[in-house]
């Protein structure tokens, strides 16, 4: 009877372990799996408030700043000569 009883308390235990590696396998999935949703939300939503903030006058002055600022950086570097 003892021998039975440990036998059994050995499979309880072993699958007390198993369970608990499951788990913490299935946790960590569903991190995994929150943190890309989280992720793939913040982009959409930051592409969503560029979108409408973004009109085409201002699309049109930032250009135009980049192209300042190229023209100055061109005017700055020093001469290869």
């Amino acid at each position: 009877m003892r021998r039975v009883r440990e036998t059994a308390e050995l499979e309880a235990e072993r699958l007390r372990r198993l369970t608990r590696q499951e788990i913490e396998l299935n946790l960590r999935g569903g991190l995994r799996e929150l943190r890309a949703f989280a992720a793939d939300l913040a982009i959409r939503s930051a592409e969503e408030r560029i979108r409408e903030a973004l009109t085409g006058d201002r699309h049109a002055r930032l250009i135009d700043l980049s192209i300042e600022r190229l023209g100055r950086l061109r005017d700055e570097k020093p001469s290869a000569h």
